[in-house]
């Protein structure tokens, strides 16, 4: 079973946030409200305020703190993986790699239950590697079973080297 990648958990409203509205209607307040946390769930940028155009400013401003907490979050989860990275390459020094350098760091992937795996090279010259030997391929006959099949060869000729 494939590990689940852990999502954000919500979004914060702070006091400050609240006293910019707090002299709503409970009404449009619950509405707006409503409206933040489906938009954090699910994403769906839902219009339903284009009739107010005061509810419209504040959903606004509300939309921009959830995006902004995305990013934060998506920042803050990079740096943890980044972290347990360097972490299990110095709690395993006879692979050889460096904690400090950041080419050695991007040689560990995680597989899909969560375990460490160290790649002979690192992501970017296997990326490098594999858009060389597809840019050989030919692009006239594109089937999809052929540009999958590309991508196979390609993989096996990057293990042969």
């Amino acid at each position: 079973m494939a590990k689940k990648e852990k999502e954000q958990p919500g979004v914060m409203i702070y006091f400050g946030d609240y006293d910019c509205v707090a002299d709503l209607p409970d009404e449009k307040l619950g509405r707006l409200l409503r409206t933040v946390i489906e938009y954090a769930k699910t994403g769906a940028d839902i219009n339903v305020f284009s009739e107010d155009p005061v509810m419209e400013v504040a959903w606004k401003f509300f939309r921009s703190k959830v995006e902004y907490d995305f990013v934060r979050y998506a920042k803050k989860k990079e740096s943890r993986i980044y972290a347990n990275k360097v972490k299990y390459i110095k709690y395993h020094p006879e692979f050889g790699l460096d904690p400090d350098n950041p080419r050695d760091v991007d040689r560990i992937v995680q597989d899909a239950k969560g375990r460490f795996i160290v790649l002979d090279h690192s992501l970017d010259s296997l990326r490098t590697s594999l858009a060389a030997q597809l840019a050989n391929c030919s692009t006239e006959t594109e089937t999809e079973y052929e540009r999958r099949d590309a991508v196979r060869r390609a993989i096996q000729e990057m293990d042969m080297e």
